[in-house]
């Protein structure tokens, strides 16, 4: 008969599943990713796995949930700091948001192993639902914090961001350069 975890190891099992994820994932891909390898490298069997998640693409959901609950809280902390200059806010605002974009593991592991459609296609629309209503009220308090009154100008400028890095491997690199130094001016010229 199979050893009963206790509490203290389930917190342990759960917090590991999601840290050894996070480096399948992004070594791999999620599809290429096996749960016996991923139950393998975390000391549980398979069935095991079953206990914390109903799928490897639900572990991949938490982990992503993760990981943008961490880029807000450090947006809206930067926001929320004292500031001489408003252009220079901005500016500093974008440099974050952009080195976020392209150090994201997640984003680059969708964009370089092709996942995207996969991804979308296993994610629950009810799961969908609510991270888009989750999306917009964070881009509705990060707009109240900046004093504006559209908050459609930051979720632009913000799928524009993502939207021009996922093409970065198609563009050659001065034209990219280009590109952001002008995405760079917009968010400044419209949000400062």
């Amino acid at each position: 008969m199979a050893k009963a975890f206790t509490q203290k190891e389930k917190i342990l099992i759960r917090k590991t599943l999601l840290e050894t994820g996070l480096q399948r994932f992004s070594k791999q891909g999620v599809r290429a990713t096996r749960l016996s390898d991923l139950c393998k490298d975390v000391g549980i069997a398979k069935g095991s796995f079953y206990n914390y998640f109903s799928s490897k693409e639900e572990l991949f959901m938490l982990i992503a949930e993760q990981k943008n609950a961490k880029h807000r809280t450090d947006m809206i902390t930067f926001i929320k700091q004292e500031h001489n200059n408003s252009n220079e806010k901005i500016s500093q605002l974008f440099d974050m948001i952009w080195t976020k974009i392209e150090q994201d593991p997640l984003l680059n592991l969708i964009i370089e192993h092709n996942e995207g459609d996969y991804i979308f296609r296993k994610i629950p629309p009810a799961w969908v639902e609510e991270k888009s209503k989750n999306d917009k009220i964070f881009l509705n308090e990060l707009t109240d914090i900046l004093q504006q009154q559209n908050p459609n100008i930051i979720e632009g400028l913000m799928t524009l961001s993502v939207s021009l890095y996922m093409q970065h491997q198609a563009i050659p690199e001065q034209q990219m350069q280009n590109a952001i130094r002008i995405l760079k001016n917009s968010y400044i010229s419209l949000l400062a």
